[in-house]
C-alpha cells in the first residue's frame, strides 16, 4: 500500500514569468561566490557565506553604491516584464501584509478577543439591567 505524502501542494508557477529582480546583496555575492570558488575551489558553503558576508559589510558606500544601481536596473527590468506580459499579480501568492489574513492566527485572536470583549460588554449590560429590576421591585 502506497501512502500519500501529507504536505501541501506546490502552487502552479507561470513558467513564462519574468525572473523577480535580485537586490544588491544577491547581485554581489554571486560575482564574489565565482571569485571565492576559483581562488580556493575546496572551501566548503558556510565559509563562502561568513566570506561574502564579511567582504559586503567591508565595502565602502561608493563600492556599495555600484550594485544597488545595477539592483535598481534589474528592478526595473523585472517591471518592464511584467508590465510586458499583462501586468496581472498572478505570481504573487501572498499579500504584503501576511499574517493578518481571515485566516491567519492573528487574525482568529483578534476576532476572538473582539467577541470576548463584546460578551464583557453585554454581560455587564445584562448585569445592570437585573440590578434596575431588583431596585424596581423592592419599591
Amino acid at each position: 500500500m502506497e501512502t500519500k505524502g501529507l504536505g501541501k501542494k506546490k502552487p502552479v508557477v507561470d513558467a513564462s514569468a519574468p525572473k523577480k529582480p535580485q537586490s544588491a546583496f544577491i547581485l554581489f555575492s554571486a560575482s564574489a561566490r565565482e571569485q571565492l570558488k576559483k581562488d580556493e575551489p575546496d572551501i566548503k558553503q558556510s565559509e563562502i557565506l561568513k566570506k561574502i558576508g564579511a567582504q559586503w559589510k567591508a565595502l565602502s558606500e561608493e563600492e556599495k553604491k555600484e550594485w544597488e544601481d545595477k539592483a535598481v536596473a534589474d528592478k526595473e527590468r523585472y517591471q518592464q516584464e511584467k508590465g510586458a506580459k499583462g501586468g496581472d499579480s498572478a505570481g504573487d501568492k501572498r499579500p504584503a501584509n501576511k499574517g493578518t489574513g481571515a485566516g491567519s492566527k492573528k487574525a482568529k485572536k483578534e476576532t476572538q478577543s473582539e467577541e470576548n470583549e463584546e460578551e464583557s460588554n453585554a454581560d455587564e449590560g445584562a448585569e445592570s439591567d437585573e440590578e434596575d429590576e431588583e431596585e424596581d421591585t423592592k419599591e
